[in-house]
């Protein structure tokens, strides 16, 4: 298990993460989820469920300690891709079961799963 200064410093060697620097705090950012170093405080944040950040519930900011970042990052985008994919799935069932399915509905949210698909596959050759 990691603290939360050894995962700050794995996010800000990371290449692949952005580094952002405001007046008195510095953030770390990777595929939504950000971590927030203010004054030697670490804080986790994601844009898991909106547009905005929220803070990243105990459970998934345990799976981020525990795993490290970029491998704890990537596990937690695999369950995000793999819950849009089953919602997506329910989706096409229930158009597919109406009266009279829409059936561009229906090839947009295969196009969409289709593209999940993919991500969680980047996502899972990373870890």
């Amino acid at each position: 298990m990691y603290d939360s200064a050894e995962i700050w410093n794995q996010c800000i060697n990371y290449g692949l993460s952005a580094n952002i620097k405001y007046l008195e705090s510095e953030a770390c950012i990777l595929y939504g989820i950000r971590i927030e170093n203010v004054k030697g405080r670490h804080e986790f944040f994601s844009t898991y469920r909106s547009d905005f950040y929220e803070p990243l519930p105990k459970h998934l900011t345990n799976t981020i300690l525990s795993n490290g970042w970029r491998k704890g990052v990537c596990i937690l985008m695999v369950e995000r891709m793999e819950n849009f994919i089953e919602k997506n799935e329910d989706y096409i069932k229930k158009e597919r079961s109406a009266e009279n399915p829409d059936l561009i509905k229906i090839e947009r949210f295969e196009v969409t799963i289709a593209n999940a698909k993919a991500k969680k596959s980047k996502y899972e050759n990373q870890l």
